[in-house]
C-alpha cells in the first residue's frame, strides 16, 4: 500500500524552525535597503489591527520553513524609548516572526526596509489599491478615456471570455470611431454609461415591446354586452385579431359563448 503523505504539521514546522543550524543558516536575500532588527524593538502602528497567530499560520509556515523572504516596511519610532520602528506594511510576517522568536528560534530577526511617510502615506502602503483589470485596447479608446468601477469592469470581462467577444469588440471599435468623430468635432465623448449600455445589448436579442391594452364595457342590456378596447399605440390588424381571440377564448373557458359584434374593435356576447 501506497503511504500518504500529510501536510507538514504545524509542530514540525516549529521544530524545523528551532533545529537550524543558526550560524550555517542561508543568508537572507540581497534587498536592497533591507536590514534586521530585534522584533522586540518594533511596535505595529496604531492605524492597523493586529491579526492573531493563527490568521498568521502560513507565515509563520514559510518563514520557519525557508526564512523571511519580503522586508516589512517600518518607519522611524521618536516617541517612545522602547521601540525604534514601528510597521505600516507587513504586519503578518512581523506577528510571525515574533511567534518564532518566542516559541522556536530565540535569535530570530526581523527584516525591514524603513520608510519616511505621514499617516496618510502610511495608510497607502498598508492597504494598497489592488491592480485594476485590464480591458482590451478597443474597449478603452470606446470608453473614451473613463475608468469602469471595478464590479462593471468584472463583468465586462467574463462576458469577453465568452462566445460573443468577437461582436464585443467589434461595437466597441465602432464607438471608438463615433468618439473619434465626436472630439474631432469638439463634443464631449459618450459617457461610459451609454458606452456600456451599447455593449450590453450586444447579443441580446430584442424581445416584443409590451401592449398596453384596456378592455372596458362600453354597453350593457339583458341580451347583450359591448367590449370596447383602447391600445397606447395604434396596433396592426393581426396584434388586434390576437387580442380579441384571446378574449373570446377566455370567454369561452368560463362557459361564455363569444361571437363577433359587427362594429370593429368589439365583441358581443348574448
Amino acid at each position: 500500500m501506497t503511504a500518504r503523505r500529510g501536510k507538514t504539521s504545524f509542530a514540525s514546522l516549529l521544530r524545523l524552525a528551532s533545529g537550524r543550524n543558526e550560524e550555517h543558516e542561508a543568508p537572507a536575500p540581497a534587498l536592497e535597503g533591507a536590514f534586521r532588527v530585534d522584533p522586540d524593538r518594533v511596535r505595529l502602528w496604531s492605524g492597523l489591527a493586529a491579526p492573531t497567530v493563527e490568521e498568521c499560520r502560513d507565515n509563520v509556515a514559510v518563514i520557519a520553513r525557508e526564512g523571511q523572504i519580503e522586508p516589512v516596511t517600518v518607519r522611524p519610532v521618536f516617541d517612545d524609548t522602547l521601540y525604534e520602528y514601528e510597521v505600516i506594511a507587513g504586519a503578518r510576517d512581523w506577528v510571525a516572526v515574533r511567534h518564532l522568536r518566542e516559541v522556536a528560534t530565540p535569535r530570530l530577526d526581523l527584516l525591514v526596509r524603513v520608510a519616511l511617510v505621514d499617516d496618510d502615506r502610511a495608510g497607502q502602503l498598508a492597504n494598497p489599491e489592488p491592480p485594476r483589470l485590464a480591458l482590451p485596447e478597443p474597449i478603452i479608446a470606446a470608453l473614451g478615456g473613463e475608468t469602469l468601477p471595478e464590479d462593471v469592469a468584472v463583468d465586462l470581462a467574463e462576458r469577453l471570455a465568452g462566445p460573443l467577444a468577437p461582436a464585443i469588440l467589434a461595437t466597441a471599435v465602432q464607438i471608438a470611431r463615433a468618439q473619434d468623430a465626436r472630439r474631432g468635432d469638439g463634443l464631449p465623448p459618450y459617457p461610459a454609461g451609454e458606452v456600456m449600455r451599447l455593449l450590453d445589448t450586444v447579443g441580446v436579442e430584442d424581445a416584443p415591446s409590451p401592449i398596453d391594452v384596456t378592455l372596458s364595457i362600453v354597453d350593457a342590456n339583458a341580451t347583450r354586452v359591448t367590449f370596447q378596447i383602447d391600445a397606447a399605440d395604434e396596433l396592426p390588424p393581426e396584434a388586434l385579431a390576437r387580442i380579441v381571440k384571446a378574449m373570446i377564448d377566455g370567454a369561452a373557458a368560463d362557459g361564455v359563448a363569444v361571437k363577433w359584434a359587427t362594429a370593429p374593435s368589439a365583441a358581443t356576447s348574448p
